[in-house]
Order: structure tokens, then sequence, then C-alpha cells
């Protein structure tokens, strides 16, 4: 059984802290092929943050979720890759999660989509996406 990973879209950039920590985020938008041909759609964030010439911290994280339709997984991605506020690969995965509740929602002609009041929303965790 061959599943086959394919690079769709590729997004560096890079942000200064207050501090003088340099992080390069560089985001990818993966296609995945299983064996009997279903195509899905993944989202992966690389960190590296550097103080001079010194990495004082490296992550990685890939969020599924993102289905079979190429159109919702390219909104969610461009959101994730251009939002003001810059994405870390720890949060990824619950970013992704609700951008792509909010393109199905819209796809389905829906205001919004109903989760369970229990259910933690980004801003509860202290982080928000702001829309480029």
């Amino acid at each position: 059984m061959v599943y086959r990973r394919q690079l769709i879209a590729a997004t560096d950039r890079q942000e200064l802290s207050e501090e003088g920590t340099v992080y390069h985020l560089r985001y990818g938008l993966y296609q995945e092929t299983t064996p009997t041909g279903g195509q899905f759609y993944a989202i992966a964030c690389h960190l590296s943050a550097w103080r001079g010439k010194s990495l004082v911290r490296e992550d990685w994280d890939i969020a599924g979720g993102l289905g079979a339709d190429a159109r919702s997984a390219e909104v969610v991605y461009r959101t994730v890759a251009g939002a003001r506020d810059p994405v870390f690969p720890s949060h990824l995965a619950d970013i992704v999660r609700e951008q792509a509740e909010l393109v199905l929602s819209r796809d389905l002609g829906r205001a919004e989509v109903r989760r369970p009041k229990e259910a933690a929303t980004s801003a509860q965790h202290g982080y928000a996406v702001k829309l480029p």
C-alpha cells in the first residue's frame, strides 16, 4: 500500500518579538492520496526561533480534518498562513478545526456551526486568528 503526500502550497513568514527572538514559520498545504485514490488535505507548520545565531526553539505539527474538498482546504490554509498574528504549531490543530467549521458553515449557508457550550474557543485559550 502506497500513500503519497504532495505539497500543494507553502508560505514562509518571519516575526520579531519584543525580546529580540526571530520566529521563522513555514506553513504547508498538503494533499494526501490513499492507496485507493482518495485525496485528503492537511496543513503543517514548522517553527524555528532564533536569538542571534542560536536556535532557541523548534516545533512542528500537522493538522488534518480538512476533508477532501480542495477549495475549502485552500480557504482554511490561506486564512491560517495569512493571519495577522502568526499561528504557532501548538495552536495549529485548534485553529484549523475552527476555521474548517466556519468554511463548512458558510458552504452550508448557515450563520454558525452549533457546538457544545463546554467546547473551548481559541479566544478562551488566549490566542485568536485575526483575518487579514
